[in-house]
């Protein structure tokens, strides 16, 4: 709104304060589900509370530092693709970015010098399996997808669209590790399927802007 100067509508709007509340809400089932089943299992000492307190409420902090500069670097790269050179082609704009991050990569490697005696050694593979392979596709086609709608919808999109990962999480949750999921988060988690189809169909429809009639009289 303040950076790319564009416009959104009120649906949008409550959409996307849904989509927080949303998520909230979920989280906090996981919480109280999580609390629960600590107390029963073991009672600690007196301080232990205090101290599980004081690192979650840090925790908390830090993820909410580290998800406001994941934002403001999604709306400027946002700014980045739609506004700057627009002559310029998109996997162009992209390129930079990545071969800023292979520079970066590279140069934090040598600050420990074991680092760079295991890759002489073992090479650059050296280590890697099919969970490796398999973790490092998956990666890359979340980069894929997440570039594409900051690239061709918004970063808003992007964001609302990765909070499906918790979609998946539940999924694993349940049967890889066999956890029971109880029914208000199911309904959240089909509230959040929900509400991110709706917000990338309206936000797509909004870009495109309203279609002209083709047979509307002439205002010569």
């Amino acid at each position: 709104r303040f950076i790319l100067k564009k416009e959104a509508t009120f649906l949008l709007w409550c959409l996307v304060l849904l989509q927080t509340g949303i998520v909230i809400s979920y989280v906090n089932t996981l919480t109280v589900h999580k609390m629960k089943t600590q107390r029963v299992a073991s009672v600690g000492p007196a301080g232990s509370h205090l101290d599980s307190g004081t690192v979650h409420t840090f925790g908390i902090v830090v993820c909410l530092c580290a998800e406001c500069c994941s934002a403001t670097g999604c709306i400027l790269q946002q700014q980045f693709v739609q506004v700057a050179k627009p002559g310029l082609p998109i996997s162009i704009k992209y390129w930079y970015q990545h071969f800023f991050g292979v520079i970066v990569i590279l140069s934090t490697t040598f600050f420990d010098w074991r680092n760079v005696e295991r890759i002489m050694q073992h090479g650059f593979f050296g280590g890697w399996d099919r969970q490796v392979f398999l973790t490092m596709f998956c990666m890359w086609l979340y980069a894929v997808a997440a570039s594409s709608l900051t690239a061709y919808l918004s970063a808003l999109t992007a964001a609302m669209s990765a909070a499906m990962v918790v979609i998946v999480i539940s999924l694993f949750e349940v049967f890889y590790r066999g956890r029971a999921l109880s029914g208000a988060q199911f309904f959240f988690i089909v509230a959040l399927v929900v509400n991110s189809g709706a917000y990338a169909h309206l936000k797509d429809r909004h870009n495109r802007g309203p279609k002209r009639s083709t047979n509307a009289p002439s205002t010569k």
